[in-house]
């Protein structure tokens, strides 16, 4: 805290002006004949000293802590956590935050890798192309050889036709019988084409699926 009374005073003063009355800073330098430099300098200081403090009132506060946590505890680059009410509607809540993560980080001529499930489907229900452009999509899943609701193909294609850019498959299937057959179909050059893109995608969808009889992970 300033030791100078009546530095305190400018400060508590100019914190007033600027958070509660909504006053410029150019409109608080002119009515206390101050130059802006100083008032930015000022209003620094009253919140280094604590004379101005923010709370956030949220339901997300305890995931903001979460995600620092999680990116300190794996030295991640960025985490987002969100809240959830009904469980039943857990798929969507996440399908639409990491769209909106998404329409934030994806840029015109990306290349877009995306894998498959039904949180992931999820997210390409929500995304909006937003204006990008020559979007590539690389899927990261082979075909299913057996009937099921939804296909790895579906997503990429589902996002193809909504950036309206082009997408690349693996045209195999997702599980082999033998090691040998998985090294032949590896070595197709247009699976080892989109296998190489994937490496270099810019950004990679995939989910981390679910410890339940229902799970599709092997």
């Amino acid at each position: 805290m300033s030791k100078n009374p009546s530095e305190a005073d400018l400060l508590a003063r100019m914190a007033w002006l600027y958070y509660k009355e909504n006053m410029t800073q150019d409109e608080i330098a002119k009515r206390l004949n101050l130059s802006r430099s100083k008032v930015v300098r000022l209003l620094q200081k009253a919140k280094d000293e604590g004379i101005v403090r923010f709370h956030i009132i949220s339901p997300l506060n305890n995931c903001l802590d979460i995600e620092q946590e999680l990116k300190s505890v794996f030295k991640l680059e960025d985490a987002m956590v969100v809240p959830v009410g009904q469980y039943e509607k857990i798929r969507e809540t996440l399908g639409k935050a990491a769209a909106q993560y998404l329409e934030r980080r994806l840029k015109s001529g990306h290349l877009f890798a995306v894998g498959w499930g039904r949180t992931v489907y999820e997210v390409a229900r929500f995304i909006r192309p937003n204006n990008i452009k020559n979007l590539k999509i690389v899927t990261l899943n082979g075909g299913l050889t057996t009937s099921f609701y939804l296909n790895p193909y579906d997503v990429g294609a589902k996002l193809s036709s909504l950036f309206k850019g082009e997408c690349y498959y693996i045209h195999a299937p997702a599980i082999t019988t033998s090691e040998e057959l998985c090294r032949s179909f590896r070595s197709d050059p247009t699976v080892k084409q989109a296998l190489q893109m994937a490496k270099l995608a810019n950004y990679s969808l995939v989910g981390i699926g679910e410890m339940s009889a229902e799970t599709t992970l092997v």
